[in-house]
């Protein structure tokens, strides 16, 4: 059941990411394509949550995922 929670929270995450996506490819001098905008939610969306666990991480901040989401 974790693993599904997980899961669905990651969509969502990345769901999330699409609108930011979207704006840093509007600025861009590169036409913005579909599967340039799927490469770059997929990089903002899973590189932003990796990289905000792993500064908990070092901090000694103890998370769980709805703190993490949250931040997020």
């Amino acid at each position: 059941m974790q693993t599904l929670v997980a899961w669905f929270v990651f969509l969502l995450l990345i769901a999330a990411a699409y609108p930011t996506a979207a704006w840093l490819l509007a600025r861009s001098p590169f036409p913005a394509d579909a599967p340039l905008k799927l490469a770059v939610t997929l990089g903002l969306g899973s590189g932003t949550l990796t990289l905000l666990m792993f500064w908990w991480g070092l901090t000694g901040v103890l998370f769980n995922p709805w703190g993490i989401t949250g931040v997020y």
